[in-house]
């Protein structure tokens, strides 16, 4: 009983102060449901209670499972990559507060906030790569006027962050950062997966998520789901000081539209930048080559008077060098063709 005395104490602050709701919550009720005098339950508020007094983990993430059989409870909580820890356990409180009142008997429920992810379960969850449910929220309906290096840089800078949260350590998967464009400002995203999914499931997790953005051409846009979410917009939402370095930006076709003057260049400018070591080796390369090459057949053709013979004739070679037609025959009784063709090979 004494163990539960902190977090009725928990529960009853939670009570007393005005509490902000989720940005998306769903009860799983084709899990089951339990009874209030469950040992569900009674596992339940055990490992909430352990996430509540759980010590800063240093990334944000807890995982906690507690029980046996079919009455074992599994949590798991994530805070965004940039929250600070006191913000990041504010959050987790507030989650654990209201999910369990918002899915009072379900035993699988899952709440999202800006900040901060809680679900828990009868179903094991920990390294298992899950997308639904999933939640979209179009956060503005305003469009842009370049389309198309919008796209182009919303896309660059998506898949860049993609890389880079998936392949992070197990410690914190997560990527921030923004790309600029000329005449359409900066456009700001962030990405992050939960640290208990390998490189490829985080991967395949935030690609599904970048597949469901629309065509074109929302400013605001944000995807909640299990494993992962994605946001981006056209202003800062991030904390700038948490952000990780960024990757080489990556050029990603657009789809089959038109090419607009900004993309044009854009495409112009990658190209030659590209292109140019290519070619400056390339061309380094050949005249080295031909230079050995040169020389070589020089040497061969100082060196060999055979050689010469088989490559001018020897009805013209003999007539303009006898001295060179005399000494090759010396050599051999062959005949001169057969002389050649000896030295040859």
């Amino acid at each position: 009983m004494a163990f539960f005395l902190p977090f009725t104490l928990f529960f009853f602050a939670r009570i007393c102060a005005t509490q902000p709701v989720f940005v998306n919550h769903v009860c799983m009720y084709q899990v089951g449901n339990f009874t209030s005098n469950s040992t569900y339950k009674t596992n339940l508020d055990h490992v909430l209670s352990s996430i509540a007094t759980a010590k800063d983990s240093g990334n944000g993430f807890y995982n906690f499972s507690y029980g046996e059989s079919s009455e074992r409870t599994n949590a798991m909580a994530l805070c965004r990559g940039d929250t600070k820890p006191d913000v990041c356990r504010s959050c987790l409180n507030d989650s654990i507060y209201f999910l369990t009142r918002l899915c009072p008997k379900q035993k699988e429920g899952i709440g999202w906030y800006d900040n901060c992810m809680l679900r828990y379960s009868s179903r094991r969850m920990f390294g298992t790569m899950e997308a639904e449910p999933m939640y979209i929220v179009l956060m503005n309906n305003d469009s842009v006027i370049k389309e198309d290096l919008f796209k182009h840089n919303l896309r660059t800078l998506l898949y860049s962050l993609k890389d880079n949260a998936s392949s992070a350590d197990s410690l914190r998967k997560y990527a921030a950062g923004d790309i600029f464009g000329e005449g359409l400002g900066r456009i700001y995203a962030l990405m992050q997966c939960t640290p208990d999914l390998s490189q490829i499931e985080c991967d395949a997790c935030l690609d599904s998520a970048i597949q469901k953005i629309p065509a074109c051409c929302s400013v605001a846009w944000r995807l909640f789901s299990p494993s992962c979410n994605v946001r981006y917009q056209m202003s800062p939402f991030f904390d700038p000081l948490l952000v990780s370095p960024p990757l080489p930006l990556v050029f990603v076709p657009s789809s089959n539209t038109t090419s607009s003057e900004d993309k044009k260049k854009t495409a112009v400018h990658t190209t030659i930048v590209i292109a140019l070591p290519f070619v400056v080796v390339s061309v380094f390369a050949i005249g080295i080559y031909m230079f050995l090459r040169s020389r070589k057949l020089r040497e061969r053709v100082e060196t060999t008077p055979s050689l010469f013979l088989y490559l001018c004739g020897p009805d013209f070679c003999c007539r303009v060098m006898p001295q060179t037609c005399l000494m090759i025959t010396h050599r051999s009784q062959l005949s001169l063709f057969e002389t050649l063709y000896i030295e040859e090979e």
